[in-house]
Parts: structure tokens; sequence; C-alpha cells
């Protein structure tokens, strides 16, 4: 039998076509022994099933099946395809991790160049748009662009005037450099990943740094 939770997270996983059990871990489950316990009896239920990466660390991936599906376009929703590249596995847990908890305090929609490429300057990650209207602009870097990329994307961004530019990192000692790094631009803030989370459960807000703050 299906859970509320199980229904939810059949949606999320959706949404990315993949999910891994260190997201499930760190959002929908207390730990990830327990996400792992709870998939392993929905793959027995062909709900869902593995597919292998090639990382080691990170295991395989979690991937609807056809039945699930079928499901998903009897209430409406459209399957989505199943990336099987792997060289964005980092960052599509820590985006994924983000999305989750993002998602607490407003409407988070995942972006694309080919869905929002046409009619944004710049397409962010992701776009958590708050229950007031402003519109925050996420963006997840697990590796650092050149200079001159930054330049580029921030001269974009200004032309969409975001309420908020909010970078999301894996580490906390990446931060005050990183910050630094960009340029400067009022709206930026920084935080990672494992601060977010923290700051979300136990306070209802992202709270991240202001750039000018490093």
């Amino acid at each position: 039998m299906l859970t509320d939770r199980d229904l939810e997270m059949i949606k999320f996983t959706n949404i990315y076509g993949r999910t891994f059990l260190p997201v499930l871990g760190r959002t929908f489950f207390p730990s990830e022994k327990i996400a792992r316990d709870r998939i392993a009896k929905l793959v027995r239920q062909k709900i869902v099933r593995y597919i292998d990466t090639d990382r080691v660390k990170i295991g395989r991936a979690v991937v609807l099946t056809h039945e699930t599906q079928k499901y998903l376009v009897d209430i409406g929703l459209e399957p989505k395809k199943v990336n099987s590249g792997w060289t964005t596995i980092n960052h599509n847990i820590i985006e994924q991790t983000a999305h989750y908890w993002l998602s607490k305090l407003g409407e988070v929609e995942r972006t694309s160049v080919a869905k929002h490429g046409a009619k944004m300057e710049h397409v962010p990650d992701m776009i958590l748009t708050l229950p007031s209207g402003g519109r925050v602009f996420v963006e997840v870097e697990t590796s650092r662009k050149a200079r001159g990329r930054y330049d580029g994307i921030f001269e974009k961004i200004r032309k969409e005037d975001p309420a908020v530019v909010l970078y999301v990192l894996p580490k906390e000692k990446q931060i005050q450099s990183f910050a630094k790094f960009l340029p400067e631009y009022e709206r930026v803030r920084v935080i990672d990943i494992d601060t977010l989370i923290e700051n979300v459960k136990t306070t209802g807000k992202v709270s991240a740094k202001f750039q000018h703050e490093f």
C-alpha cells in the first residue's frame, strides 16, 4: 500500500526523472538507511526500480517503473524521461535536496533552457516564487566557472531583476572564497546545503548570507 509520502516522493522523482538515496535520506526520510529500506519495498511492489550509475560512492539511481509512469499519466502528469548521463550527479543531488526544502517556503520551478530559454535572459537552475510574489533565482554550484562567465551571467540576471540570487554550495568552507570571487551584486546571497536544510527546518527561513558580508 502506498502512503501519502510515497505518492509525494513519486511526483518529486518525476520532476527530475531520477533521484538518489542520498537525496531521499535528507528529504522524505529521516535517514538514508530508512530511505533504502522503504525503496526496497517499493522495488518489490514494482513502483520504482534501480538503475546503475558509474559512481561508486553514489551507487544506484532510483527511477519510476513503467507502471508508475502510467499512473502519472492517469492523474494528469507527464512522465519525465530518464537522463542516463552521470556527469552531473553531484549537482543533481544538491539541486534536488535544495528543491525539496525550498518548496517549504514557496513554489519551486525547475527550469531548463529548452523550456525557458526563449523568454528569459538567464535561466537559473530553479526559480523560487515566494508568497509575496518575489522571485528568487536559485543556482547550485558544485564547481567554479571562469570569472568571465559569471560577468556575462550577472549582466543577464540584472535584466531579469529577481528579488534575490541564491547560490547553494556543497560545503560551508567554500562559501567565503566563492562569494568574493563573484561579481558584486547587492542581491546575491550564498549558503551551503547543510545550513540551508537546518535553517528551513528550525526557522522556516533560508537566512543565507549576503555577498557583502564576506
